[in-house]
């Protein structure tokens, strides 16, 4: 057996795990698998050329969150930066100050922020929903018994939550709990293939859901009411695939509707058009740490790109080059 063989199984076998054991080793293993899989992406790491005109994004100074593990990001109304680790939340100003802060009862995850300035926080296994200034109104768990939340969005006053570990993606409206991609041969929606606690969902500018279905290397669209309006991705290291065993890994869409894609394994930031062409490249392996994952991302009002790079501990924010000069 190759050793590219071999951590593969070993892989494998941590995935299972993951998705089917029990609570208490989940955050533990969830890194395990997360490094192993690096392993096999980097042996499986071959040159892709990016042509240059691809290229047009310029990096600015970044925020630092202050977390020694950062974990989520989300801007919110007033356009302020919420960053979640470290079991609390805190809200920066655009330099970086911090204007609240607050403690969360476990390791947040994934973290959104309403049109009311609402925060809602997941954690592994619960959703939790908070006033601006850190009041806990609510608590919800999630059905199933191998969660693993790893993203929240919003759009008005409905919430999709992504958990990896039961591979759905919940529609919470009111008290009513929903779920969305669900597999449907007939209606041409796929299986959910979910190898590592990586998922992720965000809401396009017109209403469309935008999902990641990591392991068919694919995002996919749909409309509020669940239909399958388009997919794209194929499982390659070329700039247009997706590579790995499972990305893309966190979702962003710009106000006209482009998607901005990261991946683990061979870190690398892409704008997508809504037929999965790429119309730019945002950051490659050589402009991030080969080690990098949990690039959360956010775009703001001004449709800046900001990345989360856990290891720096720091928001990374990209502007369009005619937008920088």
């Amino acid at each position: 057996m190759s050793a590219s063989d071999f951590h593969r199984a070993a892989a494998a076998a941590l995935c299972c795990v993951l998705l089917a054991g029990g609570c208490a080793r989940r955050s533990e293993i969830a890194g395990q698998v997360a490094e192993t899989q690096g392993r096999i992406d980097q042996a499986e790491a071959t040159a892709v050329t990016v042509e240059q005109s691809l290229r047009s994004w310029t990096e600015i100074e970044p925020i630092a969150t202050g977390l020694d593990q950062p974990r989520g990001i989300a801007i919110g109304p007033e356009g302020w930066l919420y960053v979640a680790g470290d079991s609390e939340v805190r809200v920066l100003n655009s330099d970086g100050s911090l204007r609240v802060r607050f403690d969360v009862p476990g390791e947040p995850r994934a973290i959104a922020v309403g049109d009311d300035s609402a925060i809602y926080v997941a954690l592994t296994e619960s959703l939790l929903t908070h006033r601006a200034d850190g009041t806990l109104l609510h608590n919800w768990d999630p059905p199933g018994d191998r969660n693993y939340l790893t993203c929240v969005a919003l759009t008005g006053t409905t919430v999709y939550v992504a958990d990896a570990g039961e591979r759905a993606i919940y529609v919470l409206t009111g008290s009513h709990v929903g779920r969305i991609a669900e597999e449907d041969e007939a209606a041409g929606i796929p299986d959910l293939i979910v190898p590592s606690p990586h998922m992720d969902v965000a809401v396009a500018p017109d209403g469309n859901i935008i999902v990641a279905n990591p392991g068919h290397r694919q995002v996919q669209t749909h409309s509020p009411d669940g239909a399958l309006l388009s997919k794209f991705g194929t499982a390659s290291m070329e700039i247009d695939g997706f590579g790995g065993c499972c990305n893309p890994a966190d979702l962003a869409v710009l106000a006209d509707g482009r998607i901005v894609t990261a991946e683990k394994g061979i870190p690398r930031v892409k704008v997508c058009n809504t037929d999965g062409t790429i119309e730019s490249v945002i950051a490659l392996p050589e402009d991030l740490d080969t080690r990098a994952k949990g690039l959360d991302l956010a775009v703001d009002a001004d449709d800046r790109v900001l990345m989360l790079d856990p290891d720096a501990r720091n928001v990374r924010i990209f502007v369009r080059d005619e937008v920088a000069q």
